[in-house]
Parts: C-alpha cells; structure tokens; sequence
C-alpha cells in the first residue's frame, strides 16, 4: 500500500511517500478466499442439507435443504430458523438455540420434525455445531440428510 502527499521540507516542497507492506494481509485474503470457495463448493454439492443461522434469522441455505425443506433459497432466507420447525419440537430446539447463542458448545445429534413447504411433516437427523463470526458473535450451522423414515 502506497500513500502520497505534499509537504514542506526544509522551507520547499517536496513529496512524501508511505509504503506499508501489506503483502502478510494478501496471502491472508487470498487464503480466505480459498477457503470461502472450497466451503461453497462442499455446501452446493452435498446431499445433505446445510443451514446456517445467526441470531434470529436464517443465513445460508443450500440446494440440497431446497430439496428436503420445499422451500427456494430465497424464500427460506426471509423466514427465521424456527419457522419449519414442528410445533412438537420448537421447546427443545430453543433451548439448544439459546444454548448455542450464548457460546455453550453443543456439538451433537438430534433428531427433529420440521414442516415442509407444502405441509408434510418430516423427521429429520440433525447435527448442529456453533462457531465465530468474523465480526466475532456466534453462527449456527445445522446438517441434515434428509428424513429418518419415521
């Protein structure tokens, strides 16, 4: 990175030039952004559904979670995460929500009903996980295969 500007020197003026190396910063974004890719490619091709939730909202959701959900990517990223959740299960899955929230790592399998798009109800096995955003707060993501054929 280079900064210039005018300044005085020794009653004259004269140019001053800062450069920053900022080439550590550059393999970081680049290795970032490797990464970001690499996850992008996983997420897209996988058969499992994969839902990422942060807060109150939905954040992420893949094609394979447009399958098992019924719901377009685009829609199922204005509802909020509890919103195909089953009446039955929406009790135990807030408190984990709460839980993972507040940074209580819960990293485990459960089983869940959620509501499909076209109002089926489906069993689903669930393994959620909870990590750091960028900006530092928590994000929840949740992989789901499908149905348990219950």
């Amino acid at each position: 990175s280079i900064s210039t500007a005018t300044v005085t020197y020794r009653n004259r003026p004269a140019a001053l030039i800062v450069a920053i190396d900022i080439t550590e910063r550059k393999q970081y974004e680049e290795a970032l952004q490797e990464s970001e890719e690499k996850f992008r490619q996983l997420a897209e091709t996988a058969p499992a559904a994969i839902v990422i939730y942060q807060d109150d909202r939905n954040v992420y959701l893949n094609p394979a979670g447009e399958g098992i959900t019924g719901y377009t990517i685009g829609e199922f990223l204005k509802m909020k995460p509890l919103d195909i959740v089953h009446p039955d299960c929406r009790k135990l899955i807030l408190e984990k929500m709460a839980l993972r929230q507040h940074g209580v790592p819960l990293s485990e399998h459960y089983d869940a009903k959620i509501v499909t798009r076209d109002g089926r109800v489906r069993w689903t096995r669930n393994s959620t996980t909870t990590s750091t955003t960028r900006a530092g707060g928590p994000t929840s993501s949740t992989t789901s295969p499908g149905s348990t054929g219950r």
